[in-house]
C-alpha cells in the first residue's frame, strides 16, 4: 500500500526556464533521490498519467462534481508501481501554470491564479513548498516563440515584428507573477531560481529543490526538441498554409524543424531593446527580494 506523502516539492515552471534539462536530470538521480527519502516521478510518468489535463481539462459532467481528494488519490495511485511510497514527493511540472504560448499574452499565463488555486486544492492540506524558475525576458520571449511555433500555434509572418515590439515596451511582468502565485497560494512557501543561475551552477539548486546533497549531479545539453529556430527555419514555418488543421500543420512543422539547417539566429529585438529589457529584469529580480528576502535559490 502506498504510504501518505507528507512533504510536497512543486516546481512549476516557468517554461523555457530549462526545465527539461532539470527533470531529465533528476530521472537519472531517481535511484539516489529514493535512498535519500525522497521520490521523482519523471516527467514521462506524469505525462503518461495525464495528470494536467485529468484535472484541469476534463472536469466536464460527473468529473466536475468529484472532490479534488479524489483525484490526489487517482493521481497517487496511479503511480503506486513506479513510487516507493517515500514521504517526500517532488514533481516538476510547467503545465500547470498553463502553455508555452501563455508566455507572450498580456498578461503572461492568464490562467495562473486559477490554476495554483486548483493545484493546492489538489495537494490539500501537506507540507508543500512552491518553486519558481524565471529567465531574463528578451530571452524568455524568444524562445517562447520558437517553442510555440514549434508546436504548431499559428502565428502570422506580418504580425512578427508589431509582436515583439509590443514585447519591448510590455515584457512579462515577474513582479506581478510572483505576487499571483502568492495571492493564489496563501502562506505557502515559495522558493524562485533564475534559469541563468541554473545554467551556471544547477548544484545549488537542485540541492534545495530536492533536499539531497550528492557528490555530483549529471551534466546534461539541451535536448534537440527543445532548442531554438533558426530564422530561416521560422520563416519557412510561417509560411504554411493557414487553412491547414492544427494536427496537419504539426506533421508538417515537425518534419520542418527536424532538419533545421539554417544559420541565421533568431533575433527579434533590437540591440538596444534588449539591454532594456535586460534591466528591467534586473530590476524586477531586485523588488522580488526587497518583496519577500531570501527567495531566491543561489
Amino acid at each position: 500500500m502506498l504510504q501518505p506523502v507528507n512533504k510536497w516539492h512543486v516546481h512549476i515552471g516557468l517554461h523555457r526556464t530549462a526545465t527539461t534539462n532539470l527533470q531529465n536530470t533528476l530521472a537519472l538521480v531517481r535511484d539516489q533521490l529514493r535512498e535519500q527519502g525522497v521520490d521523482y516521478p519523471t516527467r514521462e510518468m506524469l505525462r503518461k498519467n495525464r495528470l494536467v489535463d485529468r484535472y484541469f481539462k476534463q472536469r466536464n459532467g460527473l468529473a466536475g462534481l468529484l472532490p479534488d481528494a479524489y483525484f490526489r488519490w487517482k493521481f497517487l495511485s496511479n503511480l503506486n508501481k513506479a513510487l516507493t511510497g517515500l514521504p517526500t514527493l517532488i514533481f516538476s511540472e510547467e503545465q500547470w501554470v498553463g502553455e508555452v504560448p501563455d508566455i507572450l499574452h498580456q498578461p503572461c499565463y492568464p490562467n495562473l491564479n486559477d490554476r495554483i488555486t486548483r493545484l493546492m486544492r489538489f495537494i490539500g492540506k501537506k507540507d508543500v513548498t512552491l518553486f519558481l524558475s524565471l529567465r531574463e525576458y528578451s530571452s524568455i520571449y524568444t524562445s517562447a516563440y520558437s517553442q510555440a511555433l514549434r508546436q504548431a500555434e499559428k502565428y502570422s509572418k506580418k504580425d512578427l515584428p508589431g509582436l515583439f515590439r509590443n514585447a519591448a515596451v510590455r515584457p512579462p511582468n515577474w513582479v506581478d507573477l510572483v505576487r499571483r502565485v502568492k495571492a493564489a497560494a496563501p502562506g505557502v512557501p515559495l522558493r524562485i531560481w533564475t534559469f541563468e543561475d541554473y545554467i551556471r551552477n544547477p548544484k545549488p539548486i537542485l540541492e534545495t529543490y530536492t533536499g539531497v546533497n550528492l557528490p555530483a549531479w549529471p551534466t546534461l545539453d539541451a535536448p534537440e526538441s527543445t532548442r531554438g529556430l533558426s530564422l530561416e527555419t521560422i520563416e519557412e514555418i510561417l509560411d504554411i498554409p493557414s487553412d491547414l488543421s492544427k494536427k496537419e500543420r504539426y506533421a508538417i512543422v515537425r518534419k520542418i524543424a527536424a532538419v533545421d539547417k539554417g544559420t541565421t539566429k533568431f533575433d527579434p529585438f533590437t540591440a538596444e531593446e534588449k539591454l532594456t529589457l535586460k534591466s528591467q529584469y534586473a530590476s524586477d529580480l531586485q523588488t522580488i527580494e526587497r518583496e519577500s528576502p531570501g527567495i531566491f535559490i543561489r
